[in-house]
């Protein structure tokens, strides 16, 4: 039998109570329904659970510094939830209730277990009970959970990671977005929205994208880096990264020089289309563009590297180079696009691979 403490919480749903109780336990006692067309009317809320973010949850468990503060909400039958005093009660050998919020914390964990990728007894998760909910009650609550979490934008996130004293591929993302937004000598001076807001007419491209496309360059699964360093483990590289060499040999000012080169040579020869006071009108300056250059950039590296050259010289004659195969096709919404595909085209066009879209 296992006993916690625990506070009771009134609020106009009624009463539940908040404890705290090992992991290793709670995986033993709590169910999941999940949500679908065929099944009875009592059936669970829960979506499909998305592997993704199950792996995402089990690596970041063996984070050293890995937390769930947030609870997770399990409803539960009286009959097996015992109050006693200010201890609850339940039996590790049967089913305790079924897990309305928290799923993927639950299955996150449950793979760190099996996998043995961490000890789980290392957590203690906060746990909300609530007790004798109908069908629709549980409903209501998961619902009203899950609809009204407003994303925090990526920018934001980005940002904060300056205040990190650890390295890892963000990090560095975001000290080089910063410092190519601050600098008046740089192509993307005052142009980068570092919050996800425009503040200037001169910001066309988010952080969040900047750092987004950056770190795809730098590494294949960021997250692992970071906990990696943490534990003071070996990291290898990776010579379809353009800048994870440097990165892992803690040359990031590198990586600003390079990037610095290429996109000063993009201003220089698509100047009109770069230029804040008429980039309004092309898209070079905005997020398709910006990807379609980054991803230019990953077909023109390897020549790069066997030259052994990232000078401001040989971006420029990269730069005409992607100026001739446009054949004068203006770098606008109307002749490439602008959705998701649209960088595609862009980037095939620069390299002289496709024609515009009609």
């Amino acid at each position: 039998m296992a006993r916690y403490p625990f506070v009771r919480v009134t609020q106009p749903i009624g009463e539940f109570f908040l404890s705290v109780v090992p992991a290793a336990e709670l995986l033993r006692v709590v169910t999941i329904k999940r949500r679908s067309h065929s099944g009875p009317s009592d059936e669970g809320v829960q979506r499909q659970l998305s592997s993704r973010r199950i792996k995402e949850i089990s690596l970041y468990a063996s984070d050293p510094d890995a937390t769930f503060p947030t609870p997770i909400i399990v409803a539960c039958d009286s009959s097996l939830l015992t109050v006693d005093g200010s201890f609850v009660e339940f039996s590790l050998d049967q089913p305790l209730g079924e897990v309305i919020d928290g799923q993927h914390r639950i299955e996150g964990l449950q793979l760190a277990q099996a996998s043995a990728a961490r000890d789980i007894t290392a957590f203690n998760l906060p746990v909300v009970f609530m007790l004798d909910l109908e069908p629709y009650e549980k409903a209501y609550v998961f619902s009203t959970i899950n609809s009204k979490q407003t994303p925090v934008p990526r920018s934001l996130i980005y940002d904060l990671f300056e205040l990190s004293e650890t390295r890892s591929p963000y990090r560095t993302g975001h000290e080089i977005a910063r410092t190519l937004n601050a600098s008046s000598d740089s192509p993307f001076f005052r142009g980068l929205k570092m919050l996800g807001k425009r503040k200037a007419p001169t910001e066309y491209l988010t952080q969040g994208s900047f750092v987004t496309h950056l770190v795809k360059r730098i590494s294949r699964k960021p997250q692992a880096d970071e906990i990696a360093i943490k534990r003071g483990e070996p990291l290898s590289d990776n010579a379809e990264l353009p800048f994870r060499f440097y990165w892992i040999n803690n040359k990031d000012e590198v990586i600003l020089k390079i990037l610095e080169n290429y996109f000063s040579s993009i201003s220089e020869v698509f100047a009109e289309e770069w230029s804040p006071s008429t980039a309004d009108n092309f898209i070079l300056r905005k997020t398709v563009g910006f990807q379609a250059l980054m991803e230019a950039f990953d077909e023109i590296w390897p020549e790069s590297v066997e030259q052994k050259s990232a000078s401001k010289e040989f971006f420029l004659s990269a730069a005409r180079r992607f100026r001739d195969n446009l054949g004068g096709r203006p770098l606008t919404a109307a002749q490439f696009g602008s959705n998701a595909a649209a960088a595609g085209h862009l980037r095939k066009a620069f390299l002289g691979q496709v024609e515009a879209v009609s």
